[in-house]
């Protein structure tokens, strides 16, 4: 499916890993040819966000967590575009690196938990998944401890509230994504 994300959004979501050697795509939108858009997370890696034209991807064009990301620990990360410049945040913690960068990555094909790399495992819970046409934090928050809530700005909202394993949710509004 489509969500376009031109302008400000807030991508976010709560992720655990139960192993060691997780790597992960929280989201990507992707098309061959034009913009790429993803973040990924690991254990064996910092999480990172990557924004880039297709074949013009430089280290300026990413955004890398401050520190490695624990086993059983739940995070919450959040990916906010606020004009320009891009800051990803780990439990409400800007990290150092942020980016400026003018790719829309609107009409793509959007997955969550994409196997763009093809060396992911299982090892990974997510819960609440909330996309926002709107720079939801634009300085150090509070994680969230409730359930993320559907308002004017939320394009999707998954509480992920199904079984471990499961691969079909129900947006907040009722329809299957």
């Amino acid at each position: 499916s489509l969500i376009p994300l031109s302008g400000d959004f807030t991508i976010e979501s709560w992720v655990r890993f139960t192993g060691t050697n997780s790597r992960k795509m929280l989201y990507s939108q992707y098309t061959t040819g034009t913009g790429r858009t993803s973040m990924e997370i690991g254990t064996d890696e910092k999480a990172s966000f990557f924004c880039a034209s297709q074949g013009s991807f430089q280290e300026a064009d990413r955004i890398l967590g401050d520190s490695a990301l624990s086993v059983d620990t739940w995070y919450h990360i959040a990916v906010v575009r606020d004009g320009s410049t891009f800051t990803m945040y780990i439990d409400g913690v800007a990290q150092a690196d942020t980016i400026s960068h003018s790719v829309d990555v609107q009409d793509q094909d959007f997955e969550i938990f994409g196997d763009d790399f093809g060396t992911h495992t299982d090892d990974v819970h997510q819960d609440e998944f909330r996309v926002s046409n709107t720079a939801r934090y634009t300085s150090a928050f509070t994680a969230p401890t409730e359930p993320l809530q559907n308002d004017a700005n939320t394009l999707l909202l998954l509480h992920m509230d199904g079984t471990d394993g499961s691969t079909v949710f129900i947006d907040d509004n009722g329809k299957q994504a």
